[in-house]
């Protein structure tokens, strides 16, 4: 197979010329998401099929309380910095229920066949491998805009509340992924 390298809203595909279409995680990284599932649609031939994955909803038992804990720091930013995490925390939002992302997919031309939501529980044995995860994915962008001082409070501040939800286990966080099958 041939690999081929392009921005999703500019495919250097022509139109009708695809059979598949499969974003894995990225509809929400896309400054532009409703151009880019146009462009997708764009390239796809009639009956061709889009599967698409995105974040659905936070755990609840954690975003009661890290979020309210977050805002105080994320308050500290620079203004470019804080637009840039509006912008995303925004895009993530228009995909994280699965009638917004039929929703979204309609709109692009897309027939909906399937949503799935699916749920999966992580287990993080202690707090070290909270904080191992955290700085392996997005989150490190929040980490790493804070000073050291206050990186240090924030751990001091979490760690503490973590407590909430601890278990026999360890630390159980849920992460729901959304699953989406269309025809172009």
């Amino acid at each position: 197979p041939q690999r081929v390298v392009g921005e999703p809203v500019v495919l250097p595909f022509e139109d009708d010329s695809v059979d598949l279409v499969l974003p894995s995680f990225v509809v929400f990284f896309n400054p532009d998401a409703t151009a880019a599932l146009k462009e997708w649609r764009r390239v796809l031939r009639p009956g061709g099929r889009i599967a698409i994955s995105t974040w659905g909803t936070a755990d609840r038992r954690w975003q009661e309380w890290e979020r309210p804990l977050r805002m105080p720091y994320v308050q500290q930013f620079p203004p470019e910095l804080l637009k840039e995490l509006g912008a995303g925390m925004a895009l993530l939002g228009r995909f994280d229920e699965s009638s917004k992302v039929a929703g979204e997919l309609e709109a692009a031309g897309f027939g909906v066949d399937e949503i799935r939501e699916h749920a999966q529980e992580f287990v993080f044995p202690d707090k070290q491998a909270w904080w191992d995860w955290n700085w392996s994915h997005g989150t490190r962008v929040f980490l790493e805009a804070l000073s050291d001082d206050a990186r240090a409070r924030f751990e001091k501040e979490f760690e503490s509340e973590m407590e909430r939800v601890r278990d026999e286990r360890g630390y159980p966080r849920t992460y729901t992924a959304l699953f989406a099958r269309a025809t172009a």
